[in-house]
């Protein structure tokens, strides 16, 4: 007993020591105009005409003539040829296009859900963590392609909407966009949100050098007789956004940037599949640098597509880059602990506990779980102060995941623990053979004579196991296999027949049942 109230104590005092860590991480400075806490691969440079001085800007920018210049002692008039004016205005070109979280901070202006005046998109730490993927695959040079499962309402939407305008507006020019919302309704707020970053963006960037702008034109104009698509001719690009709902909203175009929103919650109906619309809104992409796919989601369940890509994504076996942003991730998410010391040794006591007087209150082991996934106490504080607006803890869950796992666990219609099946699932491996069974015939009692094993690829029958043979003769020990039926039905959504076939030899020295094969 002294031994464990050691080994607590010395827990307690860990938790404390990474409590302080977690939250000066959370409130890690950021300041895009000095480029500290900035995204991006960055470096250090003092140029004495500017305010700041010494900046942090994005590594790309060191191969510039005009920044190895700067490191070589030349001033920026020197860089810059004119009055100091022109210097740094031409120095505000230059950076603008290496450096998003700088241009999105000085050029982008998005609506204050306050409802005062519009804000300078300031990126919060979420929306941080998912222009740092973005970025990365920008600087290896590699089409930029993420799979994004979030938390609600951080603005990961919004987030890559910006970036996808920055790289039209200072990257490339006639790089064409498309947003595919989950709902017909999506479409007017992604237009709206498009024309109000371009009512406020600096004309003077539009042009060549920056030149002055005619006040007479436009900076966009619709495109055709749609309301879902603008133009922006200086740029010659065009902004389209689409719905899953009207799947032929999304077909055709010449795209290089494509972002599709809330996946997961895309309806599967007859003749219209997600997958479908996927690949008639992305085909035209090219694998390109600075051509971007982004697909995101809050879950919605397992077996759905969007999990499967996902999954995909997870195991490196598609294009994508998985992205999962946790609740505790988020700054709003957190709620002052007055006590840390009372509520650590709270956490640390109730660590292994399963039980809780109340279903809206969660156990002690699931509190303990939230800590081990990076959960700060004041997270962990609004998280217990939270629950008690929801019924249980999946729904808890699926609104504020805290791991990809429970993101999709705890979404979606569900009869078993998914996430103890889901652990069940690690220690699952491919079957050694696939294939076929044929026999004599295929109907009546010749179908059962001279039956034989056809491999082929995509076959319904799996064999982890074949039947033991030893001397060239079956092992016919007396009842090894025990085979199951689940008789499925004939309709297009009814549950598909099984056959599962267990062998229980290694139940005679204790062990569990294993399944040999199945017929599905």
């Amino acid at each position: 007993m002294q031994a464990s109230k050691i080994s607590d104590e010395i827990l307690i005092e860990r938790i404390l020591e990474e409590d302080a860590r977690r939250r000066h991480k959370m409130q890690t400075q950021y300041d895009p105009v000095s480029g500290e806490g900035s995204p991006a691969t960055r470096f250090t440079i003092t140029i004495p005409e500017l305010e700041p001085a010494t900046i942090h800007i994005p590594a790309g920018m060191r191969d510039t003539p005009e920044v190895k210049a700067l490191e070589s002692g030349r001033s920026l008039t020197e860089v810059f040829p004119g009055s100091i004016e022109n210097a740094r205005q031409r120095w505000f070109e230059l950076r603008c296009r290496y450096d998003f979280p700088f241009w999105a901070f000085k050029c982008i202006k998005i609506k204050n859900k306050t409802g005062d005046e519009d804000l300078p998109f300031l990126l919060n730490a979420p929306q941080r963590k998912l222009i740092g993927e973005f970025e990365k695959m920008r600087e290896d040079g590699k089409p930029i392609r993420i799979i994004l499962v979030k938390a609600r309402q951080w603005g990961g939407s919004t987030a890559t909407q910006i970036y996808m305008l920055w790289i039209q507006l200072m990257r490339r020019t006639g790089f064409n966009s498309l947003i595919v919302a989950h709902q017909n309704s999506g479409t007017d707020e992604v237009i709206a949100m498009a024309k109000k970053a371009l009512d406020s963006y600096p004309r003077h960037l539009l042009t060549p050098d920056g030149e002055p702008m005619p006040e007479k034109e436009k900076v966009y104009v619709n495109a055709g007789l749609s309301r879902s698509a603008i133009s922006i001719p200086r740029r010659n690009f065009r902004i389209k956004a689409g719905s899953a709902e009207r799947p032929d909203s999304s077909r055709g175009g010449d795209y290089a940037l494509v972002h599709l929103t809330e996946v997961g919650l895309w309806k599967k109906t007859q003749g219209k599949r997600p997958e479908d619309i996927i690949r008639a809104s992305t085909s035209g992409v090219l694998l390109h640098p600075e051509t971007m796919i982004v697909m995101e989601s809050t879950a919605n369940g397992v077996g759905t597509f969007f999990h499967r890509e996902y999954q995909a994504a997870k195991r490196g076996t598609s294009l994508y880059r998985p992205v999962f942003v946790a609740w505790h991730e988020i700054e709003k998410y957190s709620l002052h602990v007055a006590d840390r010391r009372a509520m650590a040794e709270r956490i640390v006591r109730n660590r292994n506990s399963d039980f809780s007087d109340d279903e809206r209150l969660a156990t002690g082991r699931y509190i303990w779980s939230l800590w081990e996934a990076g959960a700060s106490l004041d997270a962990i504080n609004w998280y217990e102060h939270t629950r008690g607006g929801c019924d249980n803890t999946d729904e808890m869950a699926s609104e504020y995941p805290s791991d990809d796992i429970e993101a999709f666990v705890n979404s979606g219609a569900h009869v078993f623990n998914r996430k103890k099946a889901l652990a069940l699932k690690e220690n699952c491996m491919p079957p050694r053979y696939r294939g076929e069974l044929e026999g004599g015939a295929d109907y009546g009692e010749q179908a059962l004579e001279g039956i034989t094993f056809e491999p082929e690829q995509n076959g319904r029958l799996k064999i982890w196991d074949m039947p033991s043979v030893e001397n060239g003769t079956p092992n016919m020990m007396q009842d090894r296999y025990l085979t199951v039926v689940d008789v499925g039905g004939r309709s297009i959504k009814a549950d598909w027949s099984v056959i599962a076939v267990f062998d229980r030899i290694r139940m005679l020295r204790g062990g569990g049942p294993a399944v040999a094969a199945q017929w599905r």
